[in-house]
């Protein structure tokens, strides 16, 4: 199943089945895209490679906003949502870290992964550890 419609390709398959019925009014294409995206049913992007920008989703878009084109796509509101979680920083935060000689530090935390805590700890103690190391 494909995850993304150029709005070209689906101008073109609403236009030439003969299962769908004979739009009399070409912009009516836009404005039902215009809809699915204001009540968050489609989004409307371009792509920069593997980036969807820019990504309208949920939002007031306007029938003359909507290009029909190969360069900008449809894509369904539960992948909208995939890609915008996905892009969703990690909050940050800080924790305090007990060093070999009982120093506490405060660290920034990056992010979390496998309930490992990624973040600036490791530098700090790599470079206290060569300050310990130099005569």
């Amino acid at each position: 199943m494909l995850n993304e419609w150029s709005t070209k390709a689906v101008r073109d398959t609403v236009f030439s089945s003969p299962k769908f019925p004979r739009l009399l009014n070409p912009d009516s294409l836009r404005s039902t895209i215009a809809q699915g995206v204001s009540n968050g049913q489609i989004a409307y992007t371009g792509k920069n490679g593997s980036l969807y920008e820019p990504l309208l989703y949920n939002s007031e878009v306007r029938p003359a906003d909507i290009e029909i084109s190969d360069d900008m796509f449809i894509v369904t509101g539960k992948t909208a949502e995939q890609y915008l979680a996905s892009k969703a920083s990690p909050p940050l935060g800080e924790v305090a870290i007990e060093s070999a000689d009982g120093a506490n530090e405060m660290v920034e935390v990056i992010g979390e992964e496998n309930n490992s805590y990624v973040g600036v700890a490791k530098d700090i103690l790599e470079r206290r550890s060569r300050n310990q190391a130099t005569p």
